[in-house]
């Protein structure tokens, strides 16, 4: 058996340690994307898989976007707990939020997108439900 010194795809960092090519390392090292394996770091593989249970989990709470302190607490004091209510919201709702600045509700979108891939709620919905 031969043994491998791995680097990160993701982020070029060197996986320190070597491992015997086998089954176990496909499923802990390497991530499957059609034909091509990747090698990916721990933290890369944590970010990913928290990203994973972010979008395929519904009622995901709002902590999983790491955001400040602040935008999380703005977002508290609003009610919002999950990510599904967040997406829910216009941009307009949310700079409705008491003390929302333009920093926070910047942090906030930037941080959505990055997770689910999508940001607020169309603001021509909540148009169509005020004219309903």
């Amino acid at each position: 058996m031969r043994k491998v010194k791995y680097y990160c795809d993701l982020c070029g960092k060197e996986i320190s340690e070597e491992y015997v090519i086998d089954e176990k390392l496909a499923e802990k090292r390497e991530l499957h994307i059609g034909e091509r394996y990747f090698a990916i770091c721990d933290d890369c593989y944590n970010i990913i898989a928290k990203t994973m249970r972010a979008i395929h989990s519904k009622d995901a709470n709002i902590e999983e976007l790491d955001l400040s302190v602040r935008a999380y607490n703005l977002l508290a004091r609003a009610n919002i707990q999950t990510i599904e209510e967040l997406q829910g919201k216009t941009k307009s709702e949310i700079t409705r939020v008491k003390n929302m600045g333009l920093k926070s509700l910047r942090e906030i979108e930037e941080k959505l997108i990055k997770v689910t891939g999508s940001g607020f709620a169309d603001e021509r919905e909540e148009n169509g439900k005020d004219s309903e």
